[in-house]
Order: C-alpha cells, then structure tokens, then sequence
C-alpha cells in the first residue's frame, strides 16, 4: 500500500471516511484489524492507535478460515475435521436406512469441507479422515463403528452413470471441484 508512515495510515483513514461517504456503508473500525507484514510491532501498536482500530497478527481466522496459517500441516484442518466429526454425532444414524444416511452424505456432509477446499488443496491424510468418516457412517451408522464396507469407497465415489454411487469424492483437482458445483448452480 505504500510507506509504512503515520501520513500514510491518515490517508487510509481518509479514504475509508469517503467510502463510507459515497456508498453509505461504515466501516466498524472497533471490529477492524491492522496488520503490519515486516514492521515493527510497536509501529503497527502506534499506527493502530491513530486509527482506533486493533492490532492483529497471524494466523487469523476470516469468515471461518483460516488466514496466514501453513495449511499443508494436518493439525490446521481440525476444525473442518471436528465439524464433520459433530454433525455425524448428532444425527441418529442407527434409525436411517442406508438411503437416508446416502442422502446425507450427499447433501450435507459432501458440502461442509467445500468451503475449505475451494481455497487450499487439503493433504492427503485430511482428506482420506474425512472420507473414512463418511465411509463409516454409510456402513455403521457412525464415524467411530466398524462394519463391513461392502461396496469399496472407490465405488461409492464413482458417479451414477459409472455404476458407483454418485458420492463425490476429495481427491479431484480442486478446479474441477469449483466447474462441477458452477455448473450444478446454473
């Protein structure tokens, strides 16, 4: 944006006031964050101060993602992980019928990592604990629960017209993730 200077971050400030002038729309300044890449924290803490705004730093979390944080570590795919893990736990799987928990997985479960997945590439090891989870809730009726799995997870993700399932699975390219859910929204 330019030179780290308190001339600089007057401007800024100037700049969101004529936004909020033009379009009507207020920043939440309280609610707002200043981040400073290669600065100094004490410069970022002063420049903050002239603003009114909070100091950030990262890794942070935006609209439930997060920001700045090396997502190649498996550890930083927990929260996707735990969000699948509590909706399997308060579902009643043992009193659906494999239709009903396919539809789940189709409708629900399919969709909860997407979200994720249409910024970062997930490893291969969070990718296969979430298709495991899916793999038993069809089969068990839970994420923890073994049973036999009698179609191979192969299968169950190879689309209907293939003879599988239709069950998408995690390990496409990420592009054609985002053309197939472009092309289902049109």
């Amino acid at each position: 944006m330019g030179e780290w200077s308190e001339d600089n971050i007057k401007s800024v400030a100037r700049v969101l006031r004529v936004f909020n002038i033009c379009s009507g729309l207020k920043i939440n300044i309280h609610k707002s964050h200043l981040f400073g890449i290669g600065v100094n924290m004490g410069e970022v803490e002063g420049m903050a101060g002239i603003l009114g705004c909070q100091v950030g730093a990262l890794p942070f979390e935006y609209l439930g993602i997060r920001v700045g944080a090396n997502m190649n570590l498996i550890s930083n795919w927990t929260p996707v992980v735990e969000t699948i893990k509590n909706r399997l736990s308060s579902w009643k799987a043992n009193t659906l019928s494999m239709g009903g928990r396919m539809t789940l997985i189709k409708s629900v479960l399919s969709s909860l990592p997407i979200y994720y997945l249409s910024l970062y590439k997930a490893p291969c090891n969070v990718v296969d604990q979430i298709e495991g989870l899916m793999n038993n809730f069809l089969w068990a009726g839970s994420s923890e629960a073994k049973k036999v799995h009698w179609v191979s997870w192969e299968v169950v993700t190879t689309t209907k017209n293939d003879g599988g399932l239709g069950v998408l699975g995690w390990y496409i390219p990420i592009p054609l993730v985002l053309h197939s859910m472009l092309v289902f929204l049109a």
